[in-house]
């Protein structure tokens, strides 16, 4: 593999411009080089082998675009095909930012058959795969929290460049993960900003059903009832976020937390985030104009509570039912509360066990009387404490 003028440097021929230039293999007829440059911008150019003097020694050179600068070039990949039109070979490089070729062909492997894994970090996730394949590997791929680095790039591969093996191999890229929610639409979801940097994956973890569906489709898109699943230890053995910041706002503990997410259907995207923290509800019901959830108190569960999202506004009010005995909302570092909610003084109401909607309105009933609540304010409109 030669860039330039007969070395591996990416330096300028004069009056020329950038050149490729390579040996196609013995039985190649037609070779396609698709040139990346580190704008985004991609080239590609396909030429014939040489038919004067023998293919093996004849190489074959490209001149890349004059608007492109040789220090431009981030990766190039080859492929060569037969008379046919079939693939017989391909070779992938990248090239660092002094023009230098960084990876070796695979056919000097000191093993042999073996395939020499290339230097693929920093490189857009979907090239780096492209170039495994192109070289007969496959690829695989984890997404890792980087913060600074650019979502969907790979920050490293295993097993490491350099390293031969055998071909079909799987080669695992580590990379960037992209957040989950953008920073404008965390704030408006008051969602903790390293929550919203998670990768998707490590944020949509659907609770299992408790007292009912914590998934529901409407024509909004999927809702569920979601907790995060955190990889490795966090301080305070929960604590995600600022750690003397505001609970709920700013941190949260992860083993206590809930949120209600409406996802895109097709792409899993999430579109709106609502968090419950310390407040996981249980079951989600939807009507034709609203989604509800709940959260049902039975001793174990200290609070009760009640939202309904407005799915034409996606406005969400929740309406919370502490329990006399034990609320978890009447701890300091746990008095945060989202302006949609109406946090009640204690009642008996705070274990009720049964829910019941219509188109009248919604009914609770407690160990001890029973509620109606309007169904779109729930704002609480009668109230017996005597035994049904």
């Amino acid at each position: 593999m030669q860039i330039g003028d007969g070395s591996v440097s990416t330096g300028d021929r004069t009056g020329v411009g950038a050149v490729v230039s390579f040996l196609p293999p013995a039985d190649a007829t037609t070779n396609t080089v698709v040139v990346r440059y580190s704008d985004g911008a991609v080239s590609r150019h396909t030429v014939a082998s040489s038919t004067s003097g023998s293919p093996s020694t004849s190489w074959v050179e490209v001149r890349l675009p004059a608007t492109q600068q040789s220090r431009s070039v981030v990766s190039i990949l080859i492929t060569h095909a037969d008379g046919s039109g079939a693939t017989i070979s391909a070779s992938g490089w990248l090239v660092d930012t002094n023009g230098e070729s960084t990876t070796d062909s695979p056919s000097e492997s000191g093993i042999a058959g073996a395939i020499v894994v290339p230097d693929l970090t920093g490189l857009p996730v979907e090239d780096a795969a492209e170039i495994l394949g192109s070289i007969g590997l496959e690829a695989s791929t984890v997404d890792i929290v980087a913060p600074g680095a650019l979502p969907g790039s790979v920050l490293e591969a295993d097993p490491g460049p350099g390293s031969e093996v055998t071909p079909g191999a799987t080669v695992v890229l580590s990379v960037a993960a992209s957040p989950s929610q953008s920073s404008a639409d965390a704030a408006r979801d008051l969602i903790v900003p390293e929550l919203a940097a998670l990768p998707t994956s490590a944020r949509v973890r659907p609770l299992e059903e408790l007292f009912g569906p914590t998934q529901i489709d409407t024509l909004d898109g999927r809702w569920i009832i979601a907790q995060p699943s955190i990889d490795g230890p966090l301080p305070g053995g929960c604590t995600l976020g600022a750690q003397d910041g505001i609970y709920g706002l700013e941190k949260i503990c992860v083993t206590g937390y809930a949120e209600i997410l409406l996802l895109d259907p097709a792409t899993g995207e999430i579109l709106r985030a609502y968090p419950f923290p310390e407040l996981k509800p249980q079951s989600l019901h939807a009507t034709d104009d609203a989604l509800y959830c709940i959260r049902q108190g039975d001793g174990a569960l200290g609070d009760s509570m009640l939202c309904r999202i407005d799915l034409e506004t996606l406005e969400a009010t929740v309406r919370i039912f502490p329990s006399a005995l034990e609320s978890r909302f009447t701890q300091a570092d746990a008095a945060w509360t989202a302006p949609s909610w109406v946090l009640d003084e204690p009642t008996r109401l705070a274990l009720w066990e049964q829910l019941q909607i219509t188109e009248r309105g919604i009914t609770i009933r407690g160990w001890t009387g029973s509620a109606t609540v309007d169904p779109i304010t729930l704002a609480l409109l009668d109230v017996t404490l005597a035994d049904d």
